[in-house]
């Protein structure tokens, strides 16, 4: 019976050796499985971050592009403005030449008129003079 116990005591002790080492595999397994799962979290965090950081960079461009955008925009409408604004001014400065140019030529006329009579008065005195 003395025999019988130890074997039976060997063999618990077997049974609780086995189960211990099968305790500490289930253990070292599900640490390696939690490593796994925050290194798994850490790059999907990573991910993350770099995927908000090429986000806010777009948003970036694209305010800075639409800064861009809006700046053409309104020097593109104040050479326009100038453009218009030179174009009157070219145009009244033709208009006043042309008118200058009618009333120089008018005056001018006046005193080809004038000339013309003044000659056929000079003309008629001389042909009196020597009468």
């Amino acid at each position: 019976a003395a025999i019988l116990a130890r074997e039976r005591a060997a063999e618990a002790e077997k049974r609780a050796m086995w189960e211990e080492a099968e305790a500490a595999r289930a253990r070292a397994v599900y640490e390696a499985e939690m490593d796994a799962a925050r290194a798994a979290e850490e790059r999907a965090q990573a991910a993350m971050d770099e995927l908000n950081a090429a986000v806010r960079r777009a948003a970036e461009d694209a305010d800075r592009e639409r800064s861009l955008a809006e700046t053409a925009a309104i020097e593109k409408a104040e050479a326009e403005r100038i453009a218009e604004r030179e174009e009157v001014r070219r145009l009244r400065v033709m208009t006043e030449a042309a008118e200058r140019l009618r009333e120089l030529e008018a005056r001018a006329a006046e005193a080809d008129a004038a000339a013309e009579e003044e000659a056929g008065r000079l003309a008629a005195a001389e042909a009196r003079a020597e009468r």
